[in-house]
This record gives structure tokens, C-alpha cells and sequence, in this order.
């Protein structure tokens, strides 16, 4: 047994040289390592750096492209309020013209004068009547007594 803790001990103090040795070995590793990660701190700093000017301009590309597409919705809208505004114009301009032309029926019908049968309407709508039970009585029954009375027999 004496024998094996006298090994133990020589083996120990030569082990120690080789540990010192292989200590220094690992600092030496540790400080390389030390300065790799140095290394790459800085080059993920620069990195971070450059990709922060890409995602800026793409930012700006977005804030950019969500005007364009603002400016054709509004763009879109406003030709939409146009359309509209022009078929009520034209609806207008049809109502007025119907009008018009059933004024002109009406008053030939009547053998009377476009201006004499809107006046007539006029009155008829002032007086609590209206211009359309005109319109119909009118053309029931006026053109039979404008041709009676165009037919007078004076007694001879």
C-alpha cells in the first residue's frame, strides 16, 4: 500500500507542472477568445448599425406607399362624387325637360299658349289644387270644348 500512495504523490507533483502548464494554455485560449468576442461584438454592432438604415428607408417606403394608396382612395372618391353629381344633374335636366314637353302637350291640347297653361298651373296650385288634376281634367276634357267652341253658330 505504500507503494501505491508514493505513486499518488509523484504522479501528483508531476501532474501540477503539467496542470500549471495547461492552465497558462487555457488563459492564453480564454484571452483569444476574450478578443474574438470582441471581435464580433463590434461586428453585430455594425451590422445592427447597418441594418437600422435599410429598415428606416423601408419604413419610409411604407409610410410612402400609404400615402400613394391615401391619394388614390380620395382620388377614387372624388370621381366616385363626381359621377354622382353629374347623374343627378342629368336626372335633373330629363325631370325638367318631361316637364317642359308635357307643359307644351298640355297647353297644345288646351289651344292655349305654353305661358298662359303654366300660369293656369300656378294658380291652380296657389288656390289649394293642384297643377296635376289640371293637368288631367285638362286632357279629358278641354280639347272637346275648345273645339266646341271654336264651332260658335250665330243665329241668322
Amino acid at each position: 500500500m505504500a507503494t501505491v500512495i508514493d505513486a499518488l504523490m509523484i504522479t501528483l507533483g508531476l501532474d501540477a507542472k503539467a496542470m500549471k502548464k495547461e492552465n497558462k494554455a487555457v488563459q492564453a485560449d480564454l484571452e483569444k477568445t476574450a478578443t474574438v468576442t470582441k471581435k464580433v461584438q463590434t461586428g453585430l454592432d455594425q451590422t445592427a448599425k447597418v441594418a437600422k438604415k435599410p429598415a428606416a428607408e423601408l419604413e419610409a417606403m411604407g409610410k410612402k406607399g400609404g400615402e400613394a394608396l391615401d391619394k388614390v382612395r380620395n382620388g377614387a372618391l372624388r370621381a366616385a362624387a363626381a359621377f354622382m353629381s353629374l347623374s343627378v344633374i342629368k336626372a335633373f335636366v330629363e325631370d325638367v325637360t318631361r316637364s317642359d314637353i308635357a307643359l307644351g302637350k298640355m297647353a297644345a291640347n288646351a289651344n292655349t299658349s305654353v305661358g298662359e297653361m303654366s300660369s293656369l298651373k300656378v294658380a291652380a296650385d296657389a288656390a289649394g289644387s293642384s297643377g296635376d288634376s289640371l293637368a288631367r281634367r285638362t286632357r279629358a276634357g278641354w280639347p272637346n270644348r275648345a273645339a266646341a267652341s271654336r264651332t260658335v253658330i250665330w243665329p241668322v
